[in-house]
């Protein structure tokens, strides 16, 4: 019987390492279709959007106190050219000092947007630089953004900073690169939020779906963002203010992040299949199942 239980356990040992090592950790969000006028302004379709707290305090020197005042908020939208995202910045003291150079390491120092995105949805723990279509954004309260702030791959997107009487917000529009954007696609994403201070330090480090604040070295830890068809809006507006009709107020100044020099983009690829993290545990469930009712049937063979 000690042997038979043994090739069970060993079974069982093996089974686990050859499962999947992608897990389905992270939050998750829908980006509905809709395009807004990157400028600043909030337009009618970002209010059916999916809406969602950057709510893990993940560093900071008051990391250890709930923040009294500043939260961050993430919405994205989409269309048949870019995903869109809003991050609505509550804080009554917005930053940005010239000794946190946004074109340096230094720039969490200032308050800033950091957008991570994984197009290929390949998850990496490691290097995730390394990957084509894995960026990250550096976007400013100033305006200044930073692209690549992390690897080789570069990449242009528009963006829009506004100040609010509470705080700020910033609009982004991203083209992606390897991926051909289409109902189901699914595509790896995180946001966080860099409380800075007139001091040259970080209050607060706000994440979406990184909890321990490694984000910037590991894509396994961010979360999903799924494209819908369902639409945000009865309508899709142009996604640039036509000339023949002025705005009432002189919108956000557009920042446009020139690339690095930038490989030959690869060719769009179909909706690349997500990791198939979800059978997992319906695996180890059934194996674990069936060694509990093995050693059953050994019990009760042994009591005849």
């Amino acid at each position: 019987m000690k042997r038979i239980v043994a090739v069970i356990l060993l079974t069982l040992l093996v089974t686990l390492f050859m499962l999947p090592q992608s897990f389905a950790i992270g939050e998750t969000m829908t980006a509905k279709r809709g395009t807004p006028v990157i400028d600043g302004e909030i337009d009618e379709v970002w209010k059916n959007a999916d809406r969602q707290e950057l709510a893990y305090v993940k560093a900071g020197d008051l990391k250890e106190f709930e923040p009294d005042v500043e939260k961050a908020f993430a919405s994205a939208l989409w269309d048949d050219t870019y995903i869109y995202f809003l991050f609505e910045v509550t804080d009554n003291d917005p930053v940005a000092i010239t000794e946190a150079d946004p074109n340096t390491a230094q720039d969490w120092k200032n308050d800033t947007i950091f957008l991570y995105i994984d197009e290929t949805y390949a998850r990496p723990e490691a290097s995730p630089w390394d990957v084509a279509g894995t960026y990250q954004f550096s976007i400013c309260v100033d305006g200044n953004t930073r692209s690549p702030r992390n690897g080789t791959y570069g990449k242009e997107i528009k963006a829009a900073v506004k100040n609010t009487d509470t705080g700020f917000i910033i609009e982004v529009a991203f083209e992606p690169e390897v991926v051909k954007l289409a109902d189901g696609l699914q595509i790896g994403v995180d946001y966080q939020y860099n409380d800075g201070t007139e001091f040259s330090t970080r209050d607060y480090c706000l994440g979406w779906s990184d909890e321990t604040d490694v984000a910037s070295g590991n894509a396994s830890v961010w979360g999903t963002l799924k494209l819908s068809a369902e639409p945000a809006g009865d309508t899709e507006q142009p996604a640039e203010t036509p000339a023949a009709e002025p705005a009432a107020e002189e919108p956000a100044e557009e920042v446009v992040v020139s690339d690095t020099p930038e490989a030959e983009a690869p060719k769009p690829a179909e909706t690349p299949a997500a990791p198939q993290t979800g059978d997992m545990m319906a695996v180890v469930t059934a194996v674990l199942v069936g060694v509990s009712a093995c050693g059953t049937l050994l019990a009760k063979k042994r009591r005849f």
